[in-house]
């Protein structure tokens, strides 16, 4: 299904992944494509935010194509489904998998520390083909030292290195899964199960830049963050939980 392009080094994978796209002339196959950096050098995280990427630490971008059942309505879906295939993939690997959680939209925690990123845009061909463009950081080897909030990588926590390309086939294993058997309902169940900080008082920075506290109070089937402000509960499309 997934066909992989291989670098030692690029910028960013998200932005081969675009320029891919924008050049793509009709008949040359880039569905599922995968693009993969063993060092990312530029790489740009939610909100125009540099992701720090070392070597050694996965830095990935997959070029999903739109479909009948799988369209910008879907947006939401897709960032729930691909912090799950992160998550299922590193429990295959992480001893104590109950200290994993996901932080709305897609940040997967260990320990309430951040130790993988997703970044999900929408890319258009010179045909008018419309894609998914998925940019997948996790910190397999090395965590990047930041003031904001707590992070951490998986070599701390097994003591051992982990092959990137192999890591990479667990994510895509799981991804594949989730789009074959696309189910709204199932997924917004599962993504429940492994929620940071649900029921609780919470935080969202909105992409106005603003910031809405409440309660939050779970998700729709879009993947949309639910908050009770009060006696209302208000539905947020796009923001970030703050630590």
């Amino acid at each position: 299904m997934f066909i992989i392009e291989k670098f030692n080094e690029l910028e960013s994978t998200n932005k081969y992944a675009f320029q891919l796209v924008s050049e793509n002339k009709s008949g040359e196959s880039i569905d599922h494509k995968v693009i993969l950096a063993y060092n990312q050098t530029a790489g740009v995280g939610k909100q125009g935010v540099s992701w720090y990427s070392y070597k050694g630490n996965l830095a990935a971008t997959l070029i999903i194509p739109y479909r009948d059942t799988l369209n910008h309505k879907n947006f939401g879906i897709i960032s729930l489904l691909s912090s799950l295939s992160v998550l299922k993939s590193l429990k295959d690997y992480i001893p104590e998998p109950e200290k994993l959680s996901i932080k709305w939209p897609n940040d997967v925690l260990y320990d309430n520390k951040k130790i993988s990123g997703i970044l999900i845009d929408i890319a258009t061909s010179i045909d008018n083909k419309k894609y998914f463009i998925i940019g997948c950081g996790v910190n397999l080897k090395k965590a990047p030292k930041i003031d904001k909030y707590p992070v951490e990588c998986l070599f701390n926590i097994l003591s051992k290195e982990i092959n990137v390309d192999e890591y990479l086939d667990r994510i895509l294993f799981y991804f594949k899964y989730y789009i074959v058997n696309i189910n709204e309902e199932e997924i917004e169940k599962e993504w429940l199960s492994y929620a940071y900080n649900l029921n609780v008082p919470i935080t969202i920075k909105t992409i106005q830049n603003s910031n809405i506290t409440g309660i939050f109070a779970g998700i729709t089937k879009e993947g949309y963050i639910n908050i009770k402000v009060g006696n209302e509960i208000k539905t947020i499309i796009s923001g970030e939980i703050k630590f």
